[in-house]
């Protein structure tokens, strides 16, 4: 489940997967399975929202989505996301200058769930949704 396939098809796909590139790969690819192990989310769930670009309502998906980003830095432990280190991840490689970068996640940043546990998961369906 964790080998070069599920690697190769990581890089290939969107926003999702530039967010999960922060980390370097091996240390990416731990970060992931821990999250898939420690919520027991369906990874062929996690899979799909990279095909689809459509985050699922789904409490597993928001539960490992909510453990990947604190891992990586995109929300701290009181929940706040990090839209700097959002903002970075966007403009990797020149994906996106910093105005299209602040353009993108500006509504996201008004976002304010009546749980915190589903703003990640509003704030990645925020950025697909806004992204060019």
């Amino acid at each position: 489940m964790w080998g070069t396939k599920t690697s190769a098809l990581i890089f290939l796909n969107g926003f999702f997967i530039l967010v999960q590139c922060r980390l370097e790969p091996e240390a990416r690819l731990q970060a992931e399975k821990e999250c898939v192990d420690q919520t027991k989310v369906d990874y062929n769930l996690v899979l799909e929202v990279m095909r689809t670009i459509k985050v699922p309502d789904d409490e597993k998906y928001k539960e490992y989505l909510n453990c990947f980003y604190l891992k990586q830095g995109f929300k701290n432990k009181a929940g706040e996301i990090q839209f700097d280190a959002l903002k970075e991840v966007l403009m990797v490689d020149g994906e996106y200058d910093e105005h299209t970068a602040d353009k993108i996640l500006y509504p996201c940043k008004k976002i304010a769930p009546p749980q915190l546990d589903d703003l990640p998961a509003l704030v990645l369906q925020c950025i697909f949704d806004n992204a060019p």
